[in-house]
């Protein structure tokens, strides 16, 4: 009796744990295709649903309560789920879904993009068109046909902006303007990167004409009505930028101290600095007089200096990106430590002149064709990245490459097209995407990269870990502190060694990426730390292959979920 009894109550617990699981996996089901049917760009992406290639999300009244309707309601339900009786991997989906649509409520109710941002409607038109004219899956008919449709849908996302906007914001217009400018290079290009009869072909001449148009008065409209609206205030307390904080960079930091870590993380990269430039320095001057700390960074600075002096030739850009992608690629072959994926081909070759680089790019974008066995990278102009205050030497670019292909985003992105899991493709979380490139990066160069210049890539890496550390000091300290910008602006200036104009410049665009160089900060501490802490827990452990596997295999999730499938 006491047998069966054990047994009956074994049956009834694997029954309500199933019971549990398959409640989460069909709710999980059920949220991929509405996800898809309200972001029909993102559907055209991922392959989602091939339905939604022709639309765009709908941003009217009707359709904003709709989406929030449904997204409270998933969330109601999610909560009647015990998240604590699912298994590994679906206790973490659990996790992303519910972090995922209180972001969407936040984005809604607070942050309301959607009243004050003019860029908001032409990007999104932007991104409609570019996921249909890049990506290669698609046959040319269904590609042409659906470009046709967006095309002429075009101008009802513009009809939103006039509808939304209630709220002016200067610095949106002139992303706007950049925009409306790839738009129109696009539509240049358009006719002939698509095939289909003369009917069809005429009447997208026709939708081209029109959009032209459409563009063309969106702009005089920012500057005629759109600046009469009343101005939007960019000023928020400090609890809601906390609040702002906790949705963009996770809930797991406290924003109060992230300013103070990110300066004790300055003073440790200078002092790993200074260790490794004063050999340097001694070969060719005397050794300073040591009287504050000041000495010790005019040795640092020289050092780099020199480095910069390794200068990339514009003329050899192009070949300059191969031969890195090259080097970086022939180090990866004799260490399958860190590269998980086979290599694929790579293409190189200067990006589309209407193309606006994703900001997790470095030097380029990628795309992954042909099952994910080829890939081209699409390279920004030297002259862009100068303008974005990108200033490479050859390792410095190298580095970069590292960070944008691979061991970087691009082992990153084939790991997860690999993965079964639609959610998490769809969800990703960029505070663990930045730190995989940091810590990858890293890596490769602690592991000897460079032979007898590998003392230059450490000195690199360093420099910019020691910038990233910086600017997310300037962020918090300018949203959070409510520190005066101008005594920023000096102090930003002395700890990262630029000129006071380009921290003007990191000062005044802050406000357009919020806490974007936080992410990486952020992301580059906790991937050390999760490294820390597995070579703690695992002692006798050979080599780190096995540690770098299961990050790739788990994704771009939030990285307290990352530890806990690492480190349990």
């Amino acid at each position: 009796m006491v047998k069966f009894t054990l047994l009956f109550l074994v049956v009834i617990f694997f029954a309500c744990s199933q019971s549990y699981e398959k409640s989460y996996t069909d709710l999980e089901s059920a949220f991929t295709d509405w996800y898809f049917k309200f972001h029909p760009i993102e559907s055209t992406f991922f392959g989602g649903a091939t339905q939604y290639d022709s639309t765009f999300p709908r941003l009217d009244v009707d359709a904003r309560e709709e989406y929030l309707a449904d997204v409270q309601r998933f969330h109601i339900e999610l909560s009647q789920i015990d998240e604590t009786k699912l298994p590994e991997t679906e206790y973490v989906n659990y996790m992303i879904l519910t972090e995922f649509l209180s972001d969407e409520v936040f984005s809604l109710q607070k942050s309301k993009r959607y009243q004050w941002d003019a860029s908001l409607y032409p990007e999104i038109m932007y991104n409609g068109f570019v996921a249909l004219v890049d990506l290669d899956y698609l046959q040319m008919s269904s590609r042409t046909k659906a470009i046709a449709f967006r095309l002429e849908a075009s101008g009802t996302v513009l009809d939103y902006a006039r509808e939304n906007l209630k709220f002016y914001d200067k610095s949106t217009v002139k992303y706007a303007d950049r925009i409306i400018e790839s738009i129109t290079l696009l539509l240049d290009e358009l006719p002939m990167k698509i095939m289909s009869d003369n009917n069809t072909m005429d009447k997208i001449d026709n939708h081209i004409k029109i959009l032209r148009h459409n563009l063309k008065y969106y702009g005089q409209w920012m500057r005629d009505d759109y600046s009469e609206l009343e101005k939007y205030n960019i000023e928020k307390k400090p609890s809601e930028i906390s609040e702002l904080f906790s949705h963009i960079v996770g809930k797991d930091y406290a924003i109060g101290k992230v300013s103070l870590l990110a300066e004790k993380r300055m003073h440790k990269i200078q002092d790993q600095l200074f260790n490794l430039s004063l050999p340097i320095y001694l070969r060719e001057n005397d050794e300073p007089v040591w009287v504050d700390r000041d000495d010790s960074l005019s040795v640092i600075y020289w050092v780099k200096d020199e480095l910069d002096n390794h200068s990339i030739n514009p003329q050899e850009y192009i070949s300059s990106i191969y031969a890195a992608s090259k080097k970086v690629h022939d180090e990866l072959n004799g260490n399958r430590e860190l590269y998980i994926n086979s290599i694929p081909n790579i293409q190189i070759r200067f990006d589309n002149e209407y193309s606006i680089s994703p900001s997790i790019a470095r030097v380029g974008r990628f795309q992954l064709n042909g099952k994910n066995k080829e890939v081209e990278y699409l390279v920004k102009p030297l002259e862009t990245l100068q303008l974005l205050k990108i200033n490479m030497n050859r390792y410095e670019l190298d580095i970069l490459i590292m960070k944008d292909l691979s061991p970087g985003n691009l082992q990153f992105q084939q790991s997860l097209s690999k993965n079964s899991q639609l959610l998490r493709q769809i969800i990703q979380n960029d505070v663990t995407k930045f730190g995989w490139q940091y810590y990858a990066s890293s890596y490769l160069i602690n592991s000897g990269f460079g032979g007898s210049e590998n003392y230059a890539y450490k000195l690199t890496s360093l420099y910019n870990a020691l910038k990233i550390a910086g600017l997310s000091w300037m962020e918090i300290q300018l949203g959070y502190h409510e520190a005066d910008e101008n005594d920023i602006i000096i102090d930003l200036a002395i700890k990262i060694n630029i000129s006071e104009s380009e921290a003007n410049q990191y000062v005044t665009n802050g406000s357009q990426s919020p806490f974007h160089y936080t992410q990486q900060f952020i992301g580059s501490v906790e991937m050390d730390r999760l490294q820390t802490d597995y070579k703690r827990k695992n002692k006798n452990i050979m080599n780190l292959r096995e540690f770098h596997s299961r990050i790739l295999m788990e994704g771009c999730i939030p990285i307290s979920q990352l530890r806990k499938m690492i480190l349990n």
